[in-house]
């Protein structure tokens, strides 16, 4: 029997209260909500532990841009601790939703740049430059391709590849990746550094109030010690560009078709976003602005689209669709 559900909305707040129900919720066994706070709790005890240790390894300075986590509560069975209930939109459903002005989203775009460039860094020697790259850009996504394969729906996911695409399989595409990687980080002279990261800096996980120009970040990747909340220092910068640059959101929510081209090649095509190419202009201005390769933005968020293909098996015409976005970012790469 369908149940049906009905919600009252009468005022904008209302609006973005319920909008503020669809908390992400995959690593969690459960979200639980009051007036006041938002609950995460879950099996996973290491993660919970670390999310909430996190913010208390973060400077001072850098306290303003995250909600704090408050009591955090273990059980022999389940960690849990509370965040804030603040009733302000993502910025995922405000992209979505062409919510932005082009002055709202310099402002946003202001903020985050200050978030980025007020983190500390350090140097990374150069014995161990390489290191770094592998450990991010490399190992990472061989590993996150290694998982994929264990799934059930593998088999299927890599007959559409070998039949309907031209790099004909995951591996060939990974392949692919590391081989123009590798040819960039060359011609560039990359030298990584370290800088403090919030490790998944989505837009999903960017809360954000556009009226008072307020951006809170949450679920940031966690830490056990101080040195852990250290990663590459492009690793944000990509998890941002892959929500403008790369339609992660568009893809993620299903605003896409897949079809078959004349020669039985398959393609993605996305749902048009009103303003999206004014928006991407000015991510690239800042770019330039503070003087990032956007060559190496484009590459590593190549890493991130492939490295997330496990995470998303539950829903294989997403992951197809990340698989086939991949390979068209790196298509654009010259």
């Amino acid at each position: 029997k369908l149940e049906v559900f009905y919600k009252t909305i009468r005022t904008s707040v209302e609006f973005i209260a319920f909008l503020h129900t669809n908390f992400e919720a995959r690593h969690f066994n459960s979200i639980q909500k009051d007036e006041l706070f938002i609950t995460k709790r879950s099996s996973n005890l290491q993660k919970i532990e670390k999310e909430f240790l996190y913010y208390t390894f973060l400077p001072d300075e850098l306290k303003v841009f995250f909600l704090k986590p408050i009591h955090l509560e273990k059980h022999a069975d389940w960690y849990s601790y509370k965040l804030e209930k603040l009733n302000i939109p993502d910025v995922s459903i405000l992209w979505l939703h062409s919510s932005f002005t082009a002055k709202d989203f310099a402002m946003l775009l202001d903020k985050l740049f200050l978030f980025l460039e007020k983190r500390p860094t350090k140097s990374v020697p150069k014995e161990g430059q390489e290191k770094v790259t592998t450990q991010f850009y490399i190992k990472k996504v061989a590993d996150r391709i290694a998982e994929l394969k264990e799934k059930t729906e593998y088999s299927t996911l890599a007959n559409i590849l070998r039949n309907s695409t031209s790099f004909g399989s995951i591996d060939n595409l990974f392949s692919q990746y590391q081989s123009k990687l590798y040819q960039l980080l060359q011609s560039k002279s990359y030298h990584p550094t370290l800088a403090l990261s919030h490790g998944d800096l989505c837009a999903s996980n960017m809360l954000y109030d556009k009226r008072i120009s307020m951006l809170k970040l949450i679920d940031p990747r966690g830490a056990d010690t101080k040195e852990e909340l250290f990663f590459d220092s492009y690793y944000d910068l990509c998890k941002l560009s892959h929500s403008i640059l790369g339609d992660y959101d568009l893809i993620n929510n299903g605003l896409f078709e897949l079809t078959y081209k004349s020669n039985m090649q398959i393609e993605i095509k996305l749902d048009t976003l009103p303003n999206k190419e004014l928006y991407q202009k000015q991510f690239l201005d800042k770019l330039r602005h503070y003087q990032l390769d956007y060559e190496l933005v484009r590459i590593f968020e190549v890493s991130l689209f492939i490295s997330m293909l496990p995470l998303h098996i539950d829903n294989p015409k997403k992951v197809l669709a990340f698989v086939l976005n991949a390979a068209q970012i790196l298509n654009q790469i010259k």
